[in-house]
């Protein structure tokens, strides 16, 4: 096989290494324009969640005192929480909560019993607009109690974003809900976002729950910065075509 001489090797090898950072540029400029599209469009500082309840067997009539044991739990995590105490469908009585992955439930089951969830998540956006879809269910033995709570706050600024609540839907008529709203946010804020729900049993079992999916859209430079790195694509492929 014929050698090229020492200079062709090098300025070839220059070349090929030419090509190849600039075709990591190009990947890169494309990439960075378009990583804030994914449903985890936020830089999450911190997130405490905290289950509570209680269950037991209680009075057959008003006011429903306990008459035995009664199971309690009261816990509180930077990591999600899942407890339950008593037996489902037991005249024992039921409490299980779920905190966590931007999702909280409650389920009770008896006349004495009843559970809570919430969490609280603390995060910067990587977009100047943050939406979120916010989706759940209520069930309650008191109707006119709210069970499920979504808040989003500015942190920053002290200020309010969005207070969104459910009342109970009433025995045997869950009541579910789905629907998205957008916000402009400051990407250098602050956000708190709190979900909770809670629910009291009852002779059947009763269950509320609510979670949030958040995305952002980009800020104005990062659209520019991944319009440039589409463009810089388009334009390799173009000279490669070509055999440039």
């Amino acid at each position: 096989m014929k050698r090229l001489p020492l200079y062709g090797q090098v300025t070839i090898g220059r070349a090929m290494g030419r090509r190849a950072l600039l075709s990591l540029a190009v990947l890169f400029l494309a990439a960075a324009g378009t990583a804030y599209g994914g449903p985890s469009a936020i830089n999450l500082l911190s997130q405490s969640h905290h289950v509570w309840g209680e269950a037991g067997e209680c009075e057959s009539s008003p006011p429903w005192l306990p008459t035995g044991n009664v199971l309690t739990y009261d816990q509180t995590s930077a990591t999600p929480l899942d407890v339950a105490v008593g037996q489902p469908l037991s005249a024992t009585g039921y409490a299980h909560s779920i905190a966590g992955d931007f999702a909280v439930s409650a389920e009770s089951f008896y006349w004495y019993s009843f559970a809570w969830a919430t969490s609280e998540y603390r995060f910067t956006p990587v977009g100047s607009s943050l939406c979120a879809r916010v989706s759940g269910w209520t069930e309650n033995y008191v109707p006119s109690e709210t069970v499920v709570r979504y808040t989003l706050s500015d942190a920053t600024l002290g200020s309010v974003l969005d207070d969104f609540t459910a009342m109970g839907a009433g025995p045997g008529e869950p009541l579910g809900f789905d629907w998205q709203k957008c916000y402009a946010v400051n990407p250098d804020h602050e956000y708190l976002l709190t979900l909770s729900a809670n629910t009291t049993g009852s002779d059947y079992s009763r269950s509320t729950g609510i979670d949030a999916d958040l995305t952002c859209i980009p800020v104005p430079s990062a659209l520019l910065l991944g319009t440039f790195g589409a463009g810089l694509v388009g334009w390799r492929q173009r000279r490669r075509r070509r055999g440039v």
